[in-house]
């Protein structure tokens, strides 16, 4: 009988520490530096990270006016937002490489601030 408590304790230790050890880096952020000008930004996983599965993005700010924002691939648009006053957005997608870039296009802006939130998940 104590040995297998013994063994259901390492089990969980295990498990836990596989959970712990797995978690994704946080989140990364940028700021568009200036709302009125298209900014196109290169991201890239945390050198620590292994393969990449999958990408997170928020977008959050407020703007006076409309912008896209768009996910860029092999330099095609592959997700977009179309983004004015409030902003708040988030895409979860399949990801397998370990860049990607987004691209601010301001359609009518004139003025505001945007934060770019992201993670790669391995």
């Amino acid at each position: 009988m104590v040995s297998v408590k013994k063994s259901l304790c390492l089990n969980y230790a295990i498990a836990l520490l596989y959970l712990l050890t797995s978690c994704s880096v946080p989140y990364q952020t940028v700021r568009i530096k200036d709302v009125r000008k298209l900014e196109n930004i290169n991201i890239s996983k945390a050198s620590s990270q292994g393969n990449i599965h999958s990408i997170s993005i928020r977008g959050t700010g407020k703007l006076d006016g409309t912008a896209n924002i768009g996910l860029i691939v092999d330099g095609k648009l592959y997700k977009s937002e179309k983004a004015h006053n409030s902003i708040n957005f988030k895409w979860d997608n399949d990801w397998y490489s370990n860049t990607a870039v987004i691209r601010y296009s301001p359609i009518d802006v004139k003025s505001g601030e945007l934060t770019i939130d992201y993670r790669f998940h391995n």
